[in-house]
């Protein structure tokens, strides 16, 4: 009996099965969204190579036909908003917002590069886009942080109030009509000054709160579970620490948050203590 071919049969299977649910996963997601780009400054080649590993995840790459690095904006002055990040990261989510309609996407998903997709993310990702499917929807956050709502368990989605305070631009889709609305709307907020009772140059969470408070007619749709997380690293769009500043300290920095984010994503797996 040979029984090492044995043993390799059932590792086989298991790779097979898992190829064969990417390739699912993939499908899944671009059948509801057509087009997918990763927002990502030029210099953080770190924050690159996470987000591709991640999109492997679900069937996905940096070279899929249907994904595009949109490089960030990067400014010497903060320009009204509430520092340079903020500016850039609002810059470069309308960039992405201009590019699909450019493209005529019917459909778009927005991905900042620091973007992590939940552990159960090939068994949650299916339910809660066969939900959207069945909605009207406008605006999808697939990720969302500091939100107190309602939500049903067993619903793999939850409404988003017009007047709810969403975090969620990490992982944020948008129909046609949507970004249609949204280009005009951001960039007439960008060219207001700040604290304008109109809405001024503000992050781009406000901003896209601010759009859903001003066209309640627009549904917009929340992952539950959520799908994706901000992945611990140094921020782009705030001040940094000052033990951020130190080069040294940074990459110490780096591989403490890589241990808490593995050992996290222990924690959260089937099976865990």
């Amino acid at each position: 009996m040979n029984t090492s071919r044995d043993k390799t049969r059932p590792e086989g299977h298991r790779q097979a099965r898992a190829a064969l649910l990417r390739t699912e996963l993939r499908s899944i997601l671009l059948e509801a969204f057509d087009f997918v780009q990763i927002i990502n400054l030029k210099e953080r080649r770190d924050r690159r190579n996470e987000m591709d590993s991640e999109l492997r995840r679900i069937g996905l790459s940096l070279r899929d036909d249907h994904v595009e690095l949109l490089e960030a904006s990067r400014f010497p002055d903060a320009g009204g908003f509430a520092s340079i990040g903020a500016r850039g990261c609002f810059d470069s989510h309308l960039k992405a917002l201009e590019r699909a309609q450019r493209l005529r996407s019917r459909a778009t998903l927005i991905l900042e590069d620091d973007c992590d997709f939940s552990n159960q993310i090939q068994w949650t990702l299916p339910f809660a886009l066969a939900a959207l499917e069945r909605t009207r929807w406008s605006v999808f956050y697939g990720g969302r942080n500091d939100w107190i709502g309602r939500v049903r368990d067993d619903s793999p989605i939850a409404p988003a109030s017009p007047t709810d305070t969403v975090l969620g631009s990490h992982f944020v889709a948008f129909s046609s009509e949507a970004v249609t609305r949204l280009i005009p709307f951001l960039t007439a907020m960008r060219e207001r000054p700040a604290g304008s009772p109109e809405g001024g140059p503000m992050h781009v969470d406000g901003a896209y709160d601010w759009f859903r408070a001003a066209h309640p007619q627009l549904e917009a749709w929340m992952a539950n579970p959520v799908l994706g997380r901000q992945r611990p690293s140094r921020t782009d769009v705030h001040e940094l620490k000052p033990i951020e500043r130190v080069a040294l300290a940074r990459n110490a920095l780096s591989l403490m948050r890589r241990a808490r984010r593995a050992l996290g994503k222990l924690r959260k797996a089937p099976g865990a203590l």
